[in-house]
């Protein structure tokens, strides 16, 4: 099993990312006979808040950088 963060935005025309039209995601992988399927997703408004002050306060709540 496998869990995925992630942040992204769809935008339309000249629009651009903002704190505001930003959603984290969160999708859960399984291996099933050799092939990763989604077991379950996520998408919810992003908190930058909340995300700066856990990175403040708790290093492990940080995003992170996967390295295979």
């Amino acid at each position: 099993m496998v869990v995925v963060h992630g942040k992204g935005v769809v935008v339309k025309g000249r629009k651009r990312r903002n704190r505001r039209n930003t959603k984290a995601q969160t999708t859960v992988l399984v291996r099933h006979d050799g092939e990763w399927l989604i077991a379950a997703f996520q998408n919810t408004e992003y908190r930058w808040l909340l995300e700066t002050l856990s990175a403040e306060f708790d290093s492990r709540m940080a995003p992170s950088i996967l390295v295979s």
